[in-house]
This record gives structure tokens, C-alpha cells and sequence, in this order.
């Protein structure tokens, strides 16, 4: 993040001036899935708070130049902390955490009241186990989403370990069919507004703020998307002809 300005990365002129979660779409897009979001579900409002800025001028200091614009104070926390409760009572912890050494992970966790599943230990447990962690290798091979499957196997790559090529597709066939996108603009509007409500939060001190219905109502009667083999829900009878659509891309 440091070399923006060189790799012309608009995120550096977003930590330059702005204080809130600036990156909210990787982790949150796949957990409005899972709460079903914009469809009988929606965020009513978030709390935001933030760490100092010292990360990325730390590493500047010691590596670049005076004159360099890196050089210069930050906006931007550190680690930002935004948690967002739903309509149905579910909260979502976001953490926006990219300017302190670390090893990669998203820190993905799900939890309920039937168990849990955590990223960083690989791992996973179900209520009436045995109380320990269970590796999710298994859970992987036994019930990873048949697109995945075959394109793992076939060894497709293109952006983000296949994801970027995946999430165009998606919305390609969806335009083709006619059919709802898997990631419609109501699903965009929602992600996206972290970002600024989270600045009102950080700037107000982690006060509350309120979550805009893009939809206007109608989450509370908007349908499932319609189903296909790019649904980001599983489907488990899911059958991918050989012929599959992405030699014609």
C-alpha cells in the first residue's frame, strides 16, 4: 500500500484521507449470502471503530525516502472494527486490517446454534460432537460446490485462484439467460455503503448508524436468485454438461 502512488493503486488515496472499513466487499459479499440479505434479510445498522495510523508510516519511515508521499500521516486505522446487525438479529464483524505484518487470512468465521466453522484453524465443529475441532478437508471433499470441483480439476486459472474468471462468467450467463445476476445492484448498493457508514461511525466515535434500504421494502418479498451451476449458494444436484460454457467465453 506504501507504493500507490507507483503502482497507481487508487486504494492509497483512500487511506490518505478517509477512516473506516475502505474494503468491505471480499469478506462481507459472501456473508450477506449466507444471511440472505436484500431476500427476507438486511442490515439495519453498524458501529465502527478505529486503531491509530501508524502501520503503513512505520514501514515508510524505514524504507523509502523523506520526499516520498508515503511519508506523509495517513488517515486510515490501522485496524478498523465495524459490526453490523441484521434485521433478523445477526450481527457481522468486519476487520479491516491491512498495514500491520501479518500472515494472509480473512479470518472467516461462522457460528450458530448448531456450531462452527473457523478459517484460520481449518477447521470446524457440530453441536453433540466430540468437543474439538474437526478438519474441514473433509468437509471439502464431500460437499465442495460441483463448479469448484471442476474447475480444480481442470486447473482453470484467472485472477484470485479462478475466482475473478468465475464471478464475470456468473454475470455474463446470468445477462445472456436474461435472469437475475448471482450479485444484483441492490446486493452491490448494500456492500458498498459500508464504507461511508462506517466513516460516520469512526468520525462520531463508534455511535450507531442507520442502514439505508435500498430495496425500499421489498427485501422482505424478493425471491431467491434463480438457480444455476454460478449460484453462490450451494446447490447440490448440480449437474455440469462436458461441454461446460466457459470454452465459450
Amino acid at each position: 500500500m506504501s507504493l500507490g502512488v507507483e503502482n497507481r493503486h487508487y486504494r492509497f488515496r483512500n487511506y490518505k484521507s478517509r477512516n473506516g472499513e475502505l474494503y468491505p466487499t471480499h469478506a462481507l459479499g459472501p456473508i450477506a449470502k449466507w444471511l440472505n440479505i436484500n431476500r427476507g434479510n438486511r442490515f439495519v445498522s453498524l458501529v465502527s471503530v478505529a486503531s491509530k495510523a501508524a502501520g503503513i508510516s512505520a514501514w515508510a519511515k524505514e524504507h523509502l525516502q523523506e520526499d516520498h508521499s508515503a511519508r506523509e500521516p495517513f488517515a486510515c486505522g490501522d485496524v478498523v472494527t465495524t459490526i453490523l446487525k441484521t434485521a433478523k438479529g445477526e450481527t457481522v464483524t468486519l476487520f479491516h486490517d491491512t498495514s500491520l505484518p501479518r500472515p494472509y487470512s480473512r479470518c472467516n468465521v461462522l457460528q450458530g446454534t448448531k456450531g462452527i466453522y473457523a478459517e484460520d484453524c481449518k477447521g470446524y465443529y457440530l453441536d453433540g460432537t466430540k468437543e474439538e475441532w474437526s478438519s474441514m478437508a473433509d468437509m471439502y471433499a464431500k460437499y465442495d460446490h460441483p463448479l469448484w470441483v471442476r474447475y480444480k480439476k481442470e486447473g482453470v486459472k484467472a485472477g484470485h485462484g479462478g475466482m475473478d474468471y468465475l464471478v464475470m462468467r456468473a454475470f455474463l450467463e446470468a445477462v445472456k439467460a436474461g435472469t437475475d445476476t448471482p450479485i444484483d445492484v441492490y446486493d452491490t448498493a448494500a456492500w458498498m455503503a459500508v464504507t461511508c457508514l462506517s466513516e460516520a461511525s469512526v468520525a462520531t466515535g463508534g455511535m450507531p448508524v442507520c442502514f439505508p434500504d435500498f430495496t425500499n421494502g421489498k427485501w422482505l418479498i424478493r425471491k431467491p436468485p434463480v438457480e444455476s451451476e454460478y449460484s453462490l449458494e450451494y446447490i447440490p444436484n448440480i449437474q455440469i454438461p462436458e461441454d461446460e460454457p466457459h470454452a465459450r467465453v
